[in-house]
């Protein structure tokens, strides 16, 4: 499952779009951070989604969503935003 603990887990399409949002989201680039969603190199998918790991890097997961609105939709996320269970 995914989890980021804040409601909503960004998604980059490939592992060079997540590194621009980690770099925008670092400085607080609100209008870099909106700009990777707009084009579609972000998306947001909700927490708790159930996802299937599809490949992996030292720091990032390739996922596929399994469920909910961004169903069948594959992505990069830090590995420590991938979840076995829930968090308590």
């Amino acid at each position: 499952m995914i989890d980021s603990g804040q409601g909503l887990t960004a998604v980059a399409r490939n592992p060079s779009d997540f590194e621009d949002w980690y770099k925008a989201k670092r400085v607080r680039d609100e209008y870099g951070m909106k700009e990777l969603i707009f084009s579609g190199r972000i998306f947001a998918v909700k927490d708790q989604s159930t996802i299937l790991i599809i490949d992996s890097s030292p720091t990032l997961y390739k996922i596929r969503v399994l469920d909910g609105e961004k169903e069948g939709k594959a992505g990069w996320i830090p590995i420590e935003h991938a979840r076995k269970y829930p968090r308590q």
